[in-house]
């Protein structure tokens, strides 16, 4: 239909789109500020509403891109007042976290080497009041957790449901550990087979310094018996446990 594809490097995509859209006459659709405004968080036949409509869960897990759907998520818990709270995954390299962690919506940083979550600035649609939680999640972890679901699961996800389900099994554990019972839901949300070249590629991933290997028995030992161990290559992290930093 004439139309021409401008590929520029993912932190830069909005102020391009921004930029040709304004010298070509054209409307930027701008997802990372209205992905929480155009999202029905009132509606019945929407993914909030079916997951808590289905399962009233405690916790539900979930990375952000935009931030458009655990806003909408919370919303939608509170509009119907349910009791589930909302945790927010974030890798490495993401503002989302340390601009949660400091109510600082001006943060920033690299940019994230998980696709589809994780951004270098706080994005407008990710609102903190709405998360309860905040987890950041080393990128070999979201990878070794990817492999092991494969395994375990028989269908092989992305690296972004590898962060989520990583703060899902981590809560799960703490909420083991304080001997409370609970639902805790998140959402196997891109397949694998699209990165069978990158995060399935072990070569690809030793180019880029991820060495993914010390976190597999971790999320395999917590799934076979429930003991959660860290990597004793991984100090644990400095920050007062208030913030939720925790691994």
């Amino acid at each position: 239909m004439g139309g021409k594809v401008e590929e520029v490097p993912g932190p830069e995509i909005s102020s391009v789109a921004r930029k040709i859209a304004r010298e070509t006459g054209g409307h930027f659709m701008d997802q990372f500020t209205y992905a929480e405004r155009a999202y029905d968080w009132r509606g019945k036949h929407s993914l909030a509403a079916e997951v808590i409509g289905a399962v009233d869960p405690d916790w539900f897990v979930m990375g952000a891109g935009t931030g458009g759907t655990v806003t909408s998520l919370a919303r939608h818990a509170r509009f119907t007042n349910r009791k589930v709270k909302v945790c927010v995954t974030d890798p490495e390299n993401s503002a989302f976290f340390p601009g949660w962690r400091e109510n600082n919506r001006g943060a920033t940083a690299r940019g994230s080497r998980i696709e589809g979550i994780g951004r270098p600035v706080v994005e407008p649609s990710f609102l903190f009041p709405l998360v309860n939680r905040m987890i950041q999640v080393p990128d070999p972890a979201s990878i070794a957790t990817m492999r092991v679901a494969a395994d375990r699961l028989g269908v092989r996800p992305g690296a972004s449901t590898g962060t989520a389900l990583f703060g899902a099994l981590k809560i799960l554990h703490e909420m083991h550990e304080r001997g409370e019972r609970g639902t805790v839901v998140t959402v196997l949300c891109d397949p694998g087979e699209r990165y069978l070249d990158t995060y399935y590629d072990d070569e690809w991933l030793r180019q880029r310094g991820i060495d993914h290997t010390p976190w597999l028995p971790v999320i395999e030992t917590f799934l076979d018996n429930g003991v959660w161990a860290l990597p004793t290559t991984w100090p644990e992290p400095s920050r007062p446990a208030a913030v939720l930093w925790n691994m």
